[in-house]
């Protein structure tokens, strides 16, 4: 039971990793085109 808890997990993980990494290079552009004008407001 642990070892199918452990896969679920580690699976749930590493998709979630590979959709923020996928995301931010998809919106990198924007994020350091939105950090030279309000670089503040993403820290909230």
């Amino acid at each position: 039971m642990s070892k199918i808890v452990r896969i679920i997990a580690g699976f749930t993980l590493g998709t979630g990793f590979i959709l923020v990494s996928l995301f931010y290079q998809k919106f990198k552009d924007k994020i350091i085109n939105y950090q030279n004008t309000s670089g503040l407001l993403l820290l909230f």
